[in-house]
């Protein structure tokens, strides 16, 4: 009895740690209905940043993905058909593999739900567009008027909001790619010593991406080039 009653004990042990831990894998649940899923050589791809990681046929207007759960990394499914141009922008969607499971429809104009930092991105990069054509008009008549000095403050006090979001949004998210594209818009702006600063708050693959490291090195080169003294190797 105590054998069993051990065994019992360590088999809800196991079953209570199981769900609590987070889960590692998603799936991706895609439909299309559009006729050229189905013509012959029709197959869905799934892209990341190097290229494509997998591929799938289209059955019965259904497919579906698997893969690692990474909150740093922006993937894209999209279909390919038979002479397909590479600048149609139909039949495809980024998203973030940062959930369990995930749903795409690739149907124009595709949609992604289940995944919160997918919809975060969608939501930031709105933002900042708004704020961005805020008062297009208004900088547009005063430039034509030749009042530049008030346009240009205009368009500096604009500047100055989309870089307070982007402030906001890329510490709440240091360690997702939503934080990544926020700092990414802060490199035009701001200057190295503050980007340093603010790579410094973020996670590891802040910290280490290739990218942002090539980007701030350019912006130093800029300032030895535009100063005419080399102090930066």
């Amino acid at each position: 009895m105590k054998l069993k009653s051990a065994i019992a004990v360590g088999l809800l042990l196991c079953l209570l740690a199981s769900c609590d831990r987070e889960p590692t894998r998603f799936t991706v649940s895609g439909n299309i209905t559009d006729t050229l899923a189905t013509l012959p050589g029709s197959m869905v791809y799934l892209i990341g940043a190097d290229g494509p990681i997998d591929s799938t046929v289209v059955v019965k207007g259904a497919f579906t993905f698997k893969g690692d759960i990474d909150k740093t990394k922006q993937l894209v499914a999209m279909l390919r058909f038979p002479d397909r141009d590479k600048y149609d922008d139909r039949y495809l969607v980024s998203f973030v593999p940062d959930a369990e499971r995930i749903s795409i429809d690739l149907d124009y104009p595709a949609t992604v739900t289940g995944s919160p930092l997918t919809d975060a991105i969608l939501n930031y990069r709105e933002s900042v567009m708004n704020l961005f054509y805020e008062h297009e008009t208004d900088i547009g008549s005063l430039s034509l008027n030749g009042q530049i000095d008030k346009a240009d403050s205009i368009f500096q006090a604009q500047t100055r909001k989309i870089d307070e979001l982007s402030r906001e949004t890329y510490l709440a998210n240091t360690d997702n790619v939503l934080g990544k594209q926020a700092l990414t818009v802060l490199f035009n702006d701001l200057d190295t010593a503050e980007l340093e600063a603010l790579l410094a708050q973020g996670g590891e693959f802040i910290r280490n991406d290739e990218e942002l490291k090539a980007m701030l090195k350019a912006k130093k080169n800029a300032l030895v080039t535009d100063s005419g003294t080399e102090i930066f190797e």
